[in-house]
This record gives structure tokens, C-alpha cells and sequence, in this order.
């Protein structure tokens, strides 16, 4: 599993890793108007790298503003475009407005990490 650091800047840190030929992002903290050009334009360069799987795992996002939101619909909408698959994981805070908006019409929120993994035809193991 290589991870790779992305941005950390006090308010939302992103880490990008591949996982058995999916790719996971890891979103921590808020997404809101201080994080979401950091957000989206990391969110963009993971989807962008041609990958077909894609998790975004938001179980420590505290906050997921409007700008949050139309980033993973933009990315969705981009890996589906390209014939892959991608699933978001997290708590309330990401699931009810995914929820509210529709969103989760275009790109399904999960509870557990393992079953978005499962979602997008990627294995992800339990130690």
C-alpha cells in the first residue's frame, strides 16, 4: 500500500493511497470555504490519474459545505464518465447532506470503508 501526503493546512488534511488497484482518498477535518480549493483541486488530481475504482473516505469530516458537496459530484461524475465506479464513506455530517441534496443519487455513501470498497469492486482487508 503506498500513501502519499497531500496538503494538511489546520483545517482538512487529505492523503492519497492505492490500494490494491483502487484508489483511497482520505479527507479529515472541514470542508468548507477555507479548505475547498485545497479539496476539490486534490479531489480532481485523484480521479484524474485514470483510476476506474475510487473511495473517498470522509469518516473523520466534521463538516461537508456546499462547495464539498459539487467537488464530489464533479469527481463522481468524471470516473463514471470514464467507466469506473467510486463511493464515499463517513459519518452523519457527510451522509445527511449527500442525502439532502440527492447526491447520493450519483455517488452512494456508506457507513464502513470496507463495504465502499466492496461497492467499487475493490478488496480491502480487516487486519
Amino acid at each position: 500500500m503506498a500513501t502519499t501526503p497531500v496538503w494538511r493546512d489546520g483545517v482538512c488534511s487529505a492523503h492519497i493511497s492505492n490500494i490494491g488497484g483502487t484508489t483511497l482518498v482520505t479527507i479529515a477535518g472541514s470542508v468548507d470555504a477555507a479548505s475547498i480549493d485545497d479539496f476539490d483541486g486534490h479531489l480532481s488530481a485523484a480521479c484524474a490519474t485514470g483510476a476506474r475504482r475510487v473511495v473517498v473516505d470522509m469518516t473523520d469530516v466534521d463538516f461537508l459545505g456546499a462547495g464539498g458537496l459539487a467537488s464530489l459530484r464533479d469527481a463522481a461524475q468524471s470516473v463514471i464518465d470514464a467507466g469506473g465506479a467510486i463511493a464515499v464513506t463517513g459519518p452523519r455530517a457527510v451522509s445527511r447532506p449527500m442525502q439532502r441534496t440527492g447526491l447520493t443519487g450519483i455517488v452512494a455513501v456508506y457507513d464502513w470503508l470496507p463495504t465502499a470498497f466492496e461497492a467499487v469492486g475493490g478488496r480491502f482487508r480487516v487486519l
